[in-house]
């Protein structure tokens, strides 16, 4: 009878270690899987739900200036001024966007064409100027640029 409850006493060790071991495997299975799914800031991470036959919901980056709310930008680029630039006269912003977007260059209410170009003229003042750019769409979507220019002083 001795015999009998030493083998169960071992049989009762050995499943304990072997359920221990599986779960630290699990558990380091998890961890490695968490580290490969990690991604940096300028990385999107999309994840495709299905819901029905072609329907699918899709998780957006959010906006950490919105919390709660996604990132939707569109085009901007601006072709002139550079960052940066001396100027001794009166200034011409020039950009590209979305087509039809309405654009704002700080003050000034602008839209831009159906290739998405515009521009407008700006008056500066002496010194060390920022121009805000910000283009925005019908949907909602937007965009925004900082240019810095310096006004040469004016004789």
């Amino acid at each position: 009878m001795e015999k009998t409850n030493l083998k169960k006493l071992y049989l009762f060790i050995l499943v304990i270690i072997l359920m221990t071991a599986a779960l630290l495997i699990l558990k380091a299975k998890k961890d490695q899987n968490l580290k490969t799914n990690e991604k940096s800031d300028n990385q999107i991470q999309v994840t495709p739900t299905p819901i029905k036959n072609e329907t699918y919901i899709v998780s957006t980056p959010q906006d950490p200036a919105l919390p709660g709310f996604p990132v939707m930008e569109i085009p901007l680029e601006i072709y002139e001024p550079q960052e940066g630039v001396a100027i001794s006269s009166s200034l011409t912003v020039k950009g590209k966007t979305k087509p039809n977007a309405s654009v704002f260059v700080n003050d000034k209410e602008l839209r831009a064409n159906k290739e998405g170009l515009f521009s407008t003229r700006l008056s500066l003042d002496e010194g060390e100027n920022t121009i805000i750019i910000l283009a925005h769409d019908a949907d909602g979507k937007y965009a925004e640029k900082e240019i810095t220019v310096t006004l040469d002083e004016v004789e």
